[in-house]
């Protein structure tokens, strides 16, 4: 049986160059890095809500924000959370 194919877009390599040096301040993998910020990008569109029908981990929670533009790398941990965020 053939393996189903899914588009995968291509990145231009400056684009990677730089999520590979914003992953590398954050200390976290690119991977994760391009996870999250597509999801706090798309969460809430049109498309979001029409992939959440078939994807239903996408109706997880959001990673937050530390309040200095930086995502949480563990947003399930409280013990992450350094005091309310000064900028809500």
């Amino acid at each position: 049986m053939a393996k189903a194919t899914y588009y995968q877009p291509v990145i231009s390599r400056a684009l990677i160059a730089a999520l590979f040096h914003e992953a590398k301040r954050r200390r976290l993998p690119m991977t994760r890095l391009v996870d999250r910020l597509l999801r706090e990008c798309l969460h809430g569109t049109p498309g979001w809500e029409t992939a959440a029908h078939e994807w239903p981990e996408l109706n997880s929670a959001l990673p937050r924000s530390n309040g200095l533009g930086e995502i949480d790398s563990n947003p399930t941990n409280p013990s992450r959370n350094h005091g309310p965020n000064p900028h809500q």
